[in-house]
């Protein structure tokens, strides 16, 4: 099973990612706190983030590129930094225990390098990849859709083949880091009699003249982050196609017990950073000249925290180790997403009780991560998604009609 002994590169890592979050983070949230907290200040009138803030991201994206942290997940062989998804689960556990900030921006999948990536043509890899690992160019993947939810697979967005070009029709929605992003990999329908084999995955630049931005969809995270795609005779050359052609789906699939494990792991180190602030806070703060933190009641809900953060962690690496086996834990990466994302809302649910009306202030770091944890309930599969898988793995048969 997985060795709990620590490992001393990572050891290593992460001493190297506290200085580089004292030197280059710290003081540029310092610098700019007076647009970067609360979140509300980050964002324009249209809900996007203001052109400092996506600036600020940016320099940390290559900043970081630069120290090597953006792509220590990619191979080796690209310029990435090889690191298995054991040793990258800790360290995601480790960034995120510092809270949520600009450190968020680190190493990322979504806007930055994934492995699905590593499919395209070589001759495209000097225009997207390479820059995507530096930190200097920004994707997004756009494979939701407004009417499809979980069912990733009933999407309606097209694209048919015209000469050397496939034109690609259709809309998307919820994209991360797409209204900022320098190109687009999008999922689209190339033979809808083909079921999954009939979905395949292209490469769409930001300034193609068929594609649009929407609108930016305003969240409970006030990230701006977020927002609806237009693909309306979006012409891509044959180049552009991802991979084989009707292997998009497949390649998207084989992603998610991945992405559960970063998920779990985020949600362990934002326990972590939880059980921190409370403790800290429950032996400062008196009531009735005794600190809170000797009151039953605050320490039941502290000792929950500490609970629920340890089993997530084992979660996480239990699905990561598993997949770094070459098996395929559909079930515990199920359990490891439901289990870590309900309770961290849970987690900070209690955070916030514990620190009372200051709980609720602009001024502590624990509304955010309350709200950043209702959220974490619903991507990569919903918790309802994830207990329909427990429950076919366990012996039920599919509920999913």
């Amino acid at each position: 099973m997985v060795d709990f002994e620590p490992n001393n590169d990572v050891d290593m890592i992460k001493r190297s990612i506290d200085g580089f979050l004292e030197q280059e983070i710290e003081p540029l949230e310092k610098k700019h706190e007076d647009i970067l907290t609360p979140d509300y200040r980050k964002l324009r009138d249209d809900g996007r983030l203001k052109d400092e803030v996506v600036d600020i991201i940016k320099t940390v994206r290559r900043k970081s590129g630069e120290a090597g942290y953006w792509a220590m997940h990619m191979p080796e062989d690209v310029g990435g930094g090889g690191m298995n998804i054991v040793d990258l689960v800790d360290i995601l556990q480790h960034i995120y225990s510092k809270g949520l900030g600009l450190n968020e921006h680190l190493i990322e999948n979504t806007p930055g390098p994934h492995p699905t990536l590593l499919e395209m043509d070589d001759s495209l890899k000097d225009e997207y990849l390479y820059p995507l690992i530096e930190g200097k160019k920004d994707g997004c993947f756009a494979l939701t859709e407004g009417s499809s939810g979980s069912d990733a697979l009933n999407m309606s967005t097209t694209a048919e083949k015209d000469g050397d070009e496939w034109v690609i029709d259709g809309s998307k929605m919820w994209i991360t880091n797409s209204p900022y992003a320098d190109f687009v990999q999008v999922f689209a329908v190339t033979d809808p009699d083909a079921g999954p084999g009939g979905v395949s995955s292209f490469l769409v630049d930001a300034d193609n003249p068929g594609f649009t931005v929407t609108r930016v969809i305003d969240t409970i995270e006030l990230d701006g982050m977020h927002a609806e795609l237009d693909f309306t005779n979006c012409r891509v050359p044959d180049t552009n196609v991802i991979g084989e052609v009707g292997s998009g789906f497949y390649t998207a699939m084989e992603q998610i017990n991945y992405g559960r494990a970063r998920i779990a792991a985020r949600c362990a180190g934002l326990m972590e950073f939880l059980l921190e602030e409370c403790v800290e806070y429950a032996n400062s703060r008196t009531s009735w000249d005794r600190p809170i933190g000797k009151r039953q009641h605050v320490r039941g809900m502290i000792a929950d925290i500490a609970v629920w953060q340890e089993t997530v962690e084992n979660l996480a690496l239990k699905t990561a180790w598993l997949i770094e086996q070459g098996e395929n834990p559909i079930k515990v990466s199920a359990m490891a997403k439901y289990y870590a994302t309900e309770t961290l809302f849970q987690a900070a649910d209690n955070a916030v009780q514990v620190f009372g009306g200051n709980g609720l202030s602009l001024d502590y770091p624990l509304e955010r991560v309350f709200r950043y944890a209702r959220t974490l309930r619903i991507p990569e599969g919903t918790s309802e998604m994830q207990k329909e898988r427990i429950a076919d793995e366990v012996g039920l048969g599919s509920g999913i009609k």
